[in-house]
């Protein structure tokens, strides 16, 4: 290895060495008259490629006007996207903090929603017409698809391990129920619950804990699904703010429902009467209007509000969040652009530039020559010595598989030897 490799190296000296040689010569005018035809060609194809070299040049400039503005574009979006994160930064900040506040208020009615209250609302045999409308908006905002068409049943339940979304409900479905409650299934157009569907009512909180338990677990962390957020909020009324359950007559209980269409029921609880000869028709939920009805009944409404809320203000918080990892991300390219960028122009700049050739002279012709003869022969001496080197190593390789194979041979007869008995 060692022979080849100085072998190598003699070659390559011994190559630059007599090309410089012939080359002086044929400048001389003393070397082969093929030679210098060459060294002519040479010298006008550099001509010719200097001519290129200059429009290159003219070309370069434009390319580097084009990359100056290029890489203030780059610099600009950079600073632009820099901005922009801490701007959404502190959007998701804010929106986390309104979040986190909505949050609390739906644990706190969440926590108010216990057996007794379930089976205090189970109870009526007859309930007032506004808790009668309060339960069936949270049979609805449980998933019951019997009490709303288009609403998802088990799947909008809390399952373990799983988030599963509603069907998405039919054209007509949305039409008819986006605006007022008197479509869901149970409900008459005077807002009053039928006895059958009470009885249904009724029976799905047969299990008060298992009731409780399915309201405590319902999939809101995410916000609620876009059906039964519907179907929820066309329960209730809406004033001109935009809040759910309020209305913007302070002096009401309820759009089309006062304080006097209720009285005091025997058990202390609240129940609904027609005012007059006329019975008003009742328009949606108001808070105040649950509270003359049933306090548990207000109770489950201010968790649904809440429920509302929530989704409400989950929604901005998750595409500020989704903006600003977009946002991480074309960071992190063009950070990895960059980096790409530096290590190509420190591979350019690593790269060594040829040396330029010395300008030689007729004097330096005989010391020319006589380098490449010395190169000449120690190559020679260089290349003889590598092949009997090599011969060496063959031969020596043959005699060592000789001396294996006599070995192998040997180590195959030993056994039979043995069994040879002495005569």
């Amino acid at each position: 290895e060692v022979a080849t490799i100085k072998s190598d190296d003699l070659l390559k000296a011994l190559t630059s060495k007599a090309t410089v040689l012939e080359k002086l010569k044929a400048k001389l005018g003393i070397g082969s008259t093929t030679l210098s035809a060459f060294v002519a060609l040479i010298d006008g194809e550099m001509d010719e490629e200097d001519a290129d070299l200059l429009q290159v040049d003219e070309e370069d400039e434009l390319d580097e006007e084009f990359e100056k503005i290029k890489m203030a574009k780059m610099k600009s979006r950079k600073l632009k996207v820099l901005e922009e994160m801490a701007l959404a930064e502190q959007t998701l900040v804010e929106a986390k903090a309104q979040l986190k506040k909505a949050e609390d208020h739906v644990l706190k009615w969440q926590a108010k929603v216990d057996r007794s209250l379930c089976e205090r609302l189970r109870a009526f045999q007859s309930p007032p017409p506004m808790a009668g409308i309060v339960m069936v908006m949270v049979m609805v905002l449980m998933g019951r698809p019997e009490f709303a068409a288009g609403i998802g049943g088990a799947g909008s339940t809390y399952t373990p391990g799983s988030r599963e979304r509603t069907r998405e409900p039919s054209s007509q479905n949305i039409e008819t129920c986006s605006k007022t409650f008197v479509c869901v299934s149970g409900v008459n157009a005077e807002g009053k619950v039928d006895r059958a569907s009470w009885k249904s009512i009724q029976q799905i909180m047969n299990d008060s804990q298992r009731f409780v338990e399915t309201l405590h677990h319902l999939n809101w962390k995410e916000g609620l699904s876009s059906e039964i957020l519907r179907g929820v909020q066309s329960f209730f009324v809406t004033s001109s703010e935009g809040n759910l359950g309020v209305t913007d007559d302070l002096g009401s209980a309820a759009a089309g429902a006062s304080a006097s269409n209720y009285i005091g029921s025997p058990s202390g609880r609240s129940t609904a009467t027609p005012s007059g000869s006329v019975s008003r028709k009742i328009q949606g939920i108001t808070i105040a209007a649950a509270k003359y009805s049933s306090e548990d009944a207000a109770v489950l409404v201010e968790y649904a509000i809440a429920l509302v809320e929530y989704t409400r203000l989950y929604n901005p918080y998750r595409k500020a969040m989704m903006y600003l990892d977009e946002l991480q991300r074309e960071k992190e390219e063009n950070e990895q652009r960059e980096l790409m960028e530096a290590n190509m122009e420190a591979e350019k700049t690593e790269e060594p530039e040829p040396e330029p050739e010395p300008e030689l002279t007729e004097a330096d012709l005989p010391g020319l020559e006589a380098d490449v003869l010395r190169l000449q022969e120690e190559y020679d001496e260089a290349v003889v010595h590598k092949h009997n080197l090599a011969n060496e190593v063959k031969s020596c390789s043959e005699r060592l598989k000789a001396a294996t194979d006599l070995l192998h041979r040997y180590s195959e007869y030993k056994p039979l030897h043995r069994k040879i008995p002495n005569t």
